[in-house]
């Protein structure tokens, strides 16, 4: 009998030459020589080059052969949106290296007694931001070397299984991301992060606590704000979540939320969609201020989060049509069962956080406020 013919292959997109997938990320390969420099590889301990992903892109491992050192290579995809942001990033963080050496803050050597492999380190530096060293443009793709960083708070809350951390350590870590926010806020620096979370806050090495933040992907100036849509969900804050003017305060907020979690080891806000999110923020604290709701950036977004009950604003309920607040709510919330820290810990972390997560931007600590406050300044 005849043989039958062979079936034609069925054909494949090809992009950016195919070098890149249908999403328009770069097709990372094992062994690739980026730039003529950078060789991707697989970091010690790991399966894959992939150290992280998202919507902008992809950041891998490679092996820098001029220096001789391992770096994080963010590969942002092929698409002009993307490009766009990355370039604000790079004129951020150079922004960074022309700001004069900031002087190094003297911390108290109380803070580090509790935990014993807490280091009993004198200062800690007021400015860690991540280094860009290097940038360019690899087969369409945007591409930002930065220094190796070991690894971030969500992986320090990963190996403690989320049961979260001391507040002897949750001091330490805070009041160093605390001088951070407060470096960002210099006039000559003015950058609002935007997008701070567990993920985007590195430990420099394995055994300090020390901290740099990273991921600059979203961040703009106090005068210049092109996103609206900024902040990941669950430490958003009231104001973006209303779509209304936004400053430094937003940042303040992601921390508070942070610094809980550090220590229950559980976000404090995880709703599902933003309108959850409002709700559990609401049941912990209240209400946003009624001229926050009125002067909302986005009428229906307050349609669909809030209506009018006696001509006072609530929040939509799909059972009862209100949200209850309850005032010991936060309190609890930052309690672990069976805890050993002293109940005056707890009250002054509560003191610290009523400022930090103050639902009217305009009343939230500034970094400076809190790291006044008595939560960093008393005995463990």
């Amino acid at each position: 009998s005849k043989a039958s013919a062979p079936k034609p292959a069925q054909s494949r997109m090809v992009y950016n030459d195919g070098y890149d997938d249908e999403a328009g990320d770069y097709i990372v390969r094992e062994g690739d020589i980026i730039y003529e420099r950078y060789k991707i590889a697989v970091r010690p301990g790991s399966k894959t080059p992939l150290l992280g992903k998202g919507s902008f892109g992809q950041v891998v491992y490679a092996f820098d052969l001029k220096e001789n050192i391992g770096v994080a290579i963010k590969i942002i995809k092929n698409q002009k949106h993307f490009h766009e942001q990355a370039r604000t990033e790079i004129e951020l963080l150079r922004r960074f290296l022309l700001v004069p050496r900031l002087p190094r803050v003297p911390v108290p050597h109380s803070d580090y007694h509790r935990d014993s492999f807490l280091p009993c380190t004198e200062f800690v530096e007021q400015s860690n931001i991540v280094r860009l060293l290097d940038s360019f443009v690899h087969r369409n793709h945007q591409c930002l070397v930065f220094e190796l960083l070991p690894l971030s708070l969500y992986d320090l809350l990963k190996f403690s299984k989320f049961k979260g951390f001391s507040l002897t350590l949750v001091r330490k870590l805070t009041r160093n991301i605390l001088y951070n926010l407060a470096s960002l806020r210099q006039s000559n620096v003015d950058v609002i992060h935007c997008d701070l979370k567990p993920e985007n806050v590195m430990l420099i090495k394995h055994n300090e606590y020390r901290i740099k933040v990273i991921d600059f992907g979203s961040s703009c100036s106090s005068s210049h704000k092109p996103f609206s849509y900024i902040q990941s969900r669950f430490y958003r804050s009231p104001e973006v979540l209303l779509c209304r003017h936004y400053s430094y305060a937003i940042d303040m907020w992601s921390l508070g939320c942070i610094m809980v979690e550090m220590h229950t080891g559980s976000p404090l806000f995880n709703g599902k969609n933003e309108f959850e999110q409002m709700v559990k923020i609401a049941q912990m604290l209240g209400l946003p201020p009624s001229h926050m709701i009125a002067s909302a950036g986005s009428k229906s977004k307050v349609k669909s989060m809030f209506r009018k009950v006696d001509g006072k604003w609530a929040l939509k309920n799909p059972s009862d049509g209100y949200v209850v607040h309850n005032p010991r709510a936060l309190s609890m919330a930052i309690r672990k069962p069976n805890s050993q820290e002293a109940e005056q810990e707890y009250a002054d972390m509560e003191s610290l956080l009523a400022g930090m997560l103050a639902l009217d931007p305009d009343e939230r600590f500034s970094p400076e406020q809190a790291l006044h406050h008595p939560f960093f300044s008393r005995t463990p």
